[in-house]
């Protein structure tokens, strides 16, 4: 898939997060659980680690994260995919993000969750965002841990969703029916 049709896919689709913080430490996530979110989806890159490593500074809030909600999951477009290392379950696809959805919920998600009760936590605006409009489900932007180690086409695309960003940096969130934080 290439970079227009990522953009014609998006078009119509709102990809400003539900709520954005700072970190992953920064969640309300207690919030989330209170609301009926059952399924937490991360990304890793610049989420959970820095950009393709394997090590993590929040394995306790994971931890915790993991007897907190039904399911705690990796969806990662990166190519290192190292649950081992995360002590995640890896939502492995055919597809990338924001295109695997369908996929992800097939295999990875159980069938009595509601799309609702399903968050995406990611720093991307065109996939991790996407990815949740797309679906109905709750998107949490988080700021990326370290870009400085990016490819080019990374760094590119985040020109222009940081661009966007502070192009309607007043714009208030989307609204989601479960949502009110």
């Amino acid at each position: 898939m290439n970079y227009l049709n990522l953009f014609q896919y998006i078009i119509s689709t709102p990809i400003y997060p539900h709520y954005y913080c700072a970190s992953v430490q920064e969640i309300p996530f207690q919030k989330l659980k209170s609301i009926g979110v059952k399924c937490l989806l991360f990304d890793r890159d610049n989420t959970l680690t820095r950009h393709l490593e394997t090590k993590t500074v929040y394995e306790d809030l994971l931890s915790k994260l993991k007897k907190d909600f039904d399911q705690v999951l990796l969806v990662s477009n990166s190519k290192i995919n190292e649950p081992t290392q995360l002590g995640l379950s890896v939502a492995r696809t055919t597809t990338k993000k924001p295109f695997n959805f369908q996929e992800i919920y097939k295999n990875h998600i159980d069938s009595n969750t509601k799309s609702h009760e399903i968050c995406v936590i990611g720093d991307r605006l065109f996939t991790d965002m996407v990815l949740a409009h797309k679906n109905g489900l709750i998107g949490i932007l988080v700021k990326p841990i370290d870009v400085s180690n990016e490819d080019s086409s990374i760094r590119a695309m985040r020109a222009i969703e940081n661009f966007m960003m502070r192009k309607n940096q007043l714009q208030k969130h989307p609204y989601h029916g479960f949502l009110n934080f």
